[in-house]
Parts: structure tokens; sequence; C-alpha cells
């Protein structure tokens, strides 16, 4: 049965910025890299999760040095991670933006206007193949 594959969201939570490519992420786009076409890929932050060591409301909103950050600042912090993987499976993975979950963890002073950084003219179709 065929792949078909047009936008995978993944969940990057971890209240360490330098740890955003824990859970295996980089098996889990070496896996996307695969496919036989080029897959489009939305990073998911979480600034509120039931477990404090799973999101970034401390990057966001602590006190500094730790804290006071924008939602944007993790971006770069996530794409010079995603530099380090192989030019071969970068070439099937396209970073499209960036998704921040649950906004009641935001901040109320965001620095920012958009939480999210998502590209026009995506969409997602579900493609269901029933087995004969």
């Amino acid at each position: 049965m065929p792949i078909l594959l047009d936008l995978v969201m993944l969940a990057c939570y971890n209240a360490d910025t330098s740890k955003l490519y824990m859970s295996h992420t980089v098996s889990k786009l070496t896996a996307y890299s695969t496919v036989n076409k080029v897959v489009d890929v939305l990073p998911i932050f979480a600034s509120q999760t039931k477990s404090a060591s799973e999101n970034l409301k401390q990057y966001l909103t602590g006190p500094a040095p730790v804290g006071k950050h924008s939602e944007a600042s993790v971006m770069p912090i996530f794409m010079r991670e995603y530099a380090t993987l192989s030019a071969s499976v970068r070439s099937k993975i396209r970073i499209v933006g960036f998704k921040w979950f649950k906004y009641e963890g935001m901040p109320k002073d965001s620095s920012t206007t958009t939480l999210n950084s998502v590209p026009t003219g995506i969409s997602a179709t579900l493609h269901l193949q029933v087995p004969h």
C-alpha cells in the first residue's frame, strides 16, 4: 500500500530549548523523507501541558534570562537542529511554519502579533485506501 502524506504536524514538546529534538524527532523526519515526494512539516511547540517538562511556558513567561522570549524565537533553535540532518533527508522535508499548542498558556504581553507562521495556499486532504 503506498504511503500518502501531505503535511506532518510534529510535536516538539520539551521545556528545554536545547532538547526540542527529543522524542525521536530525527528518526521521524528521516522516516518521512522516505516518501517519494517532498513532505511539508509543521513543528508544534507547547506553552502549557500537564507536565512542566514538556512545555516552554517558562521560556516564554519566566524571569530573564530564562524567560521573556517571543514565540518566534524558538523556531531558529529548531531550524539549527534541522540543519544538522543529512542533505538527502532535508531535500525531502520542507519546514512550512510552526504552531504553538494551547493559547491560554501564552503570555498576555506577547511580543509578536501572530502565534503561528503558516504559509498560504496549504490544504490537507485525507486519503484512505481500503484493501480489497
